[in-house]
């Protein structure tokens, strides 16, 4: 319904059924757009990520040294995973890059 209606997830007190009118006629219902402002069009595309993942999935006693880091953009992350899991590796981590 939030994505429907873009209100409040706490009060639907102003909202009428809407969805129940318009699936009872056979009508799309209108989905409203974003409010701009107020962290409306906050996104991860343009932010980086810092992956950290094991080299090896064997548990030796140096086992740190095979944890290894890379920051990648978010447009890059889905060939950065691949890779890492075609080599054997596993991630451990991800995290926003600051």
């Amino acid at each position: 319904m939030f994505s429907l209606l873009r209100g409040s997830a706490t009060s639907d007190r102003d909202n009428s059924a809407k969805l129940i009118g318009s699936l009872a006629s056979n009508l799309a219902t209108p989905i409203q757009p974003l409010a701009m402002g107020n962290g409306a069009n906050y996104g991860n595309t343009g932010k980086r990520f810092k992956i950290t993942y094991s080299a090896s999935k064997d548990f030796a006693r140096l086992q740190k040294l095979s944890n290894k880091q890379i920051t990648v953009s978010f447009d890059c992350m889905s060939k950065a995973f691949q890779s890492i899991h075609n080599a054997g590796g596993s991630i451990l981590s991800i995290t926003e890059a600051l």
